[in-house]
């Protein structure tokens, strides 16, 4: 192997010599590539909070607006709402609305600067005149490659304040209905997280309680991974100390990235990385081919996003679901020992203070 990373497809084929796999069918060999993704995606990053997984993001909480009053006359509409010295905009559509004198909470669909409708229906008996309200935003979507249970905490969701970072307070359910209220502050305080929203299905979080100036709101996360995939469509040819593949059948541009591992499969064992993609049928690869191939079936495969020294974590961890399969009670403690030493070795690696300069006292690093 020509390069230190252990490509998806390089694990898939170790896991299967291990656990002496010898089937060539495509049902065995897709079971192996799902034990393969499955520590990989699923196992390793549901347990361990590892620092190269963590991804920052951010939203701004919007500002509550209560200027003005409103109007509701349930002779002419119970949906309807008239502001009397109210600048609303597109923007709070969406927003919840609480109407002083009414415990219904309801969500705003903006039509003008002064009128808007409700939903559901106003539930008042009488009209709601020029009555003091609010509008306010508390739910807002996550990042795309987020998943609710892998936020990092702490931080958890934060704030710059006062030269500080602030943490917001994680509430369940029943916590959350005893702290939530329509009363604005200066900032926020609490947060769960609210399932999906319906448009792209990104998890959503609620803040409470309603603000009354937009601010912003960081967190770290654990996003998700998606399963590694391999492409053979075609043939690929390569020229002895050369650095390009040329494909015959070919889509890399559609289905190959930098940074993904090419072999041809007569050196099944012989893996280089995947510099860049010139076009359906030519690649360029971060080194030299050393030998003359033919037109023949190749492998391109994706690389696992983990550090080299974590990979075997994975191939490991594949060995292990398979020995469980196999009822192998010996072999399902030794893969289980085995992918947490691998585990455990890289933690102190990561976790070790003196190393390079650091290995100087102090008083060294001034001296003259």
């Amino acid at each position: 192997m020509a390069i230190s990373q252990k490509p998806f497809t390089a694990l898939v084929e170790d896991t299967m010599l291990e656990v002496r796999e010898n089937s060539s069918e495509t049902s065995v060999e897709k079971k192996y590539r799902r034990r393969v993704n499955d520590v990989y995606v699923r196992m390793l990053p549901l347990k361990y909070d590892f620092d190269f997984m963590r991804a920052s993001s951010s939203l701004t909480i919007a500002s509550a607006y209560s200027t003005g009053t409103v109007t509701i006359d349930i002779s002419v509409s119970t949906t309807a709402v008239v502001g009397i010295a109210t600048v609303w905009t597109t923007a709070m559509t969406g927003y919840k609305m609480k109407i002083n004198g009414n415990d219904e909470i309801y969500t705003f669909t903006y039509a003008s600067g002064t009128t808007g409708t409700i939903s559901p229906a106003y539930t008042g008996s009488a009209d709601a005149t020029t009555a003091t309200y609010i509008l306010f935003q508390d739910t807002y979507s996550m990042a795309s490659d987020f998943e609710s249970d892998r936020l990092v905490v702490p931080p958890g969701f934060y704030y710059d304040y006062a030269g500080s970072k602030v943490q917001l307070n994680p509430l369940f359910s029943k916590e959350w209905y005893k702290t939530w209220t329509t009363n604005s502050n200066n900032l926020p305080t609490n947060y769960r997280f609210f399932g999906r929203d319906t448009s792209n299905l990104y998890w959503q979080v609620q803040f409470t309680p309603p603000i009354t100036a937009a601010k912003k709101i960081s967190y770290e996360y654990i996003p998700s991974l998606v399963e590694m995939t391999e492409y053979t469509t075609g043939t690929c040819a390569t020229t002895a100390g050369s650095d390009t593949v040329e494909g015959t059948g070919t889509d890399f541009v559609n289905n190959v990235s930098a940074g993904d591992a090419f072999r041809m499969d007569s050196a099944s064992n012989d893996w280089y990385l995947v510099a860049s993609v010139t076009d359906a049928d030519t690649l360029v690869l971060t080194s030299a081919y050393p030998s003359a191939k033919t037109t023949a079936a190749y492998t391109i495969s994706e690389v696992p996003k983990y550090p080299v020294a974590l990979q075997l974590a994975i191939f490991y961890g594949a060995c292990f679901l398979s020995a469980q399969d196999q009822d192998n009670a010996q072999a399902t403690k030794t893969y289980f020992t085995l992918a947490e030493g691998v585990v455990q070795e890289y933690q102190k690696l990561t976790n070790r203070s003196k190393y390079g300069r650091q290995k100087m006292k102090v008083k060294d690093l001034y001296r003259k």
